[in-house]
């Protein structure tokens, strides 16, 4: 719907420039029924109205409440009757019926005050019992799904005392255990290496936060999304992990079975990336001013994946020349720079290394917002390259632990404490390359 939103402002399709990519999958699927069925009811009473207005409404369709003026409706005319202007994709029939709907009674309510008397002779404890002793002598009919009050102050008074209590220690699920973060099994049948090494790290990021982490996974891309949602009933202890994994990639596949194959062929960790942060999350910008004929151009938006080609010493002194790169202005001539960055500060970026002699930084300095303010943001894993296998080493709590879902299985192998490790050593793994280094926020 915001789609259409922003498309109703045009006049014309030839007068419609898109600027940003966009899923068309969203405009271009079927709605859900949910949606279906709230049209048809919208189409209902749009006929209700008309006939109302025109004085031709029997009189025994008077109900107060959307349900049941609806459903009233519905037993006068029968549920196969179709109002003349029902679209045709909204029209219903045998094989896809609208059935009855069903009449919802309102819970009955009043006003529960406490009188001044009552106020001054009591304590807050003393208010807070009067007004529940109010409630229960009233016998409210609790909707269904709500929740009592009761519940919610006890359930108030519990996130109280257990405020302090740090979120890790909440979480109960595969992450729990103090030797080692939870790694990916690999798949024989389905080589997963690749999303072995890139999930086990978003695993151990997410699960820090759960709640913080599916909104910005939601925000950066639908697989993301996707990957959060499974990540939550591995906790719930409704999946395994691999289950998660391979729910994204049937995505995945289905969208490009080249790209994302199954059976013994690999995927190229660069393209599972890109497409991992494929959403507009990150909000990139990059823009062009002359400080000489104050030329101004906006420019294309960078990916949100980072790729470094050259022979920068370090991921981090690459990613500084790349938001503040030499450029020479094209009406003037003279050198000035293209600043890239971004609108608020990303949470989470992807490097993509394709070269030797990078250097995998600890921390990355991003420059973010109005007033480009520097942020760091700290190195969280990094991915090997070893005759067609992919292997990572993940850092958690300063700690870092080693990943083969060939060799260590669902556990992760302790190497060391990061400030053991300097940025040169980082970038080697077992005779194997970095090809992919990913920063995030604590």
């Amino acid at each position: 719907m915001a789609y259409y939103t922003a498309l109703s402002r045009s006049a014309t399709s030839e007068g419609t420039v898109i600027i940003q990519g966009f899923d068309d999958r969203k405009i271009s699927c079927k709605i859900s029924g949910y949606l279906r069925q709230e049209f048809r009811e919208l189409e209902l009473l749009d006929e209700i109205t008309k006939l109302a207005y025109e004085n031709r409404l029997p009189n025994q369709i008077n109900g107060t409440l959307r349900n049941a003026l609806i459903q009233q409706f519905q037993t006068y005319k029968g549920t196969d009757y179709i109002p003349l202007n029902v679209p045709n994709q909204l029209k219903w029939t045998s094989k896809d019926p609208m059935d009855l709907v069903q009449d919802v009674t309102e819970s009955p309510w009043q006003i529960v005050k406490i009188t001044k008397a009552q106020s001054d002779s009591c304590s807050k404890k003393e208010n807070k019992a009067v007004n529940m002793k109010h409630i229960k002598n009233n016998k409210f009919i609790a909707v269904e799904g709500t929740i009592s009050v009761e519940r919610k102050l006890k359930h108030k008074a519990d996130d109280k005392e257990h405020e302090d209590t740090p979120k890790t220690n909440k979480i109960k699920g595969p992450n729990t255990q103090k030797n080692s973060p939870v790694g990916l099994i690999w798949d024989s049948n389905n080589w997963s290496c690749a999303y072995d090494a890139i999930f086990t790290i978003l695993y151990d990021v997410w699960i820090q936060n759960p709640t913080k982490w599916s909104k910005q996974f939601s925000w950066i891309s639908n697989p993301l999304q996707n990957l959060a949602f499974g990540f939550d009933e591995v906790i719930k202890g409704k999946m395994r992990l691999e289950k998660a994994r391979d729910n994204v990639r049937d995505m995945l596949y289905e969208v490009d079975p080249m790209m994302f194959p199954k059976g013994a062929n690999g995927t190229s960790i660069p393209d599972l990336a890109k497409t991992l942060m494929n959403g507009s999350g990150l909000s990139c910008y990059a823009n062009f001013q002359c400080m000489i004929c104050k030329t101004e151009v906006s420019l294309n938006p960078p990916d949100n994946l980072m790729y470094i080609h050259s022979n920068a010493n370090t991921v981090n002194s690459w990613f500084q020349t790349w938001q503040q790169s030499p450029t020479v202005c094209n009406s003037c001539h003279s050198i000035q720079k293209t600043t890239c960055g971004y609108i608020k500060p990303p949470e989470i970026i992807m490097f993509s290394i394709d070269s030797n002699n990078v250097a995998i930084s600890k921390t990355v300095k991003v420059a973010a917002g109005t007033n480009n303010k520097l942020f760091i943001l700290p190195l969280k894993d990094i991915i090997y390259l070893k005759d067609f296998h992919f292997t990572s080493r993940l850092i958690s709590n300063k700690d870092i632990w080693f990943h083969d879902g060939q060799i260590t299985k669902n556990k992760c192998r302790k190497e060391g404490h990061i400030i053991n490790f300097d940025d040169k050593q980082l970038k080697q793994c077992n005779n194997a390359r970095a090809v992919l280094a990913i920063y995030a926020k604590r």
